[in-house]
């Protein structure tokens, strides 16, 4: 599983250097976690627990949108 470090909090490259160490700054994600939100933003540092009240939420959205408009 790719490992991403998030070093945005920084603003120099020696704060940087001394964050790309700390074991907080680091994240795991598996690829088709980034194709579960539209757009496919990268987004390494979301749990597991926010992708899946993502994807639940967009369930939910999608049924209120067709209930609307009377899709279904």
């Amino acid at each position: 599983m790719p490992t991403y470090i998030r070093l945005t909090d920084y603003n120099t490259s020696e704060a940087k250097e001394q964050g790309f160490f700390k074991p907080e700054n680091r994240y795991t994600a598996r690829q088709e976690d980034f194709e579960k939100i539209p757009g496919s933003p990268i987004t390494y540092w979301l749990s597991d627990k926010f992708r899946v009240i993502f994807l639940e939420l967009k369930r939910e959205i999608g049924l209120l949108f067709c209930l609307f408009f009377q899709i279904i």
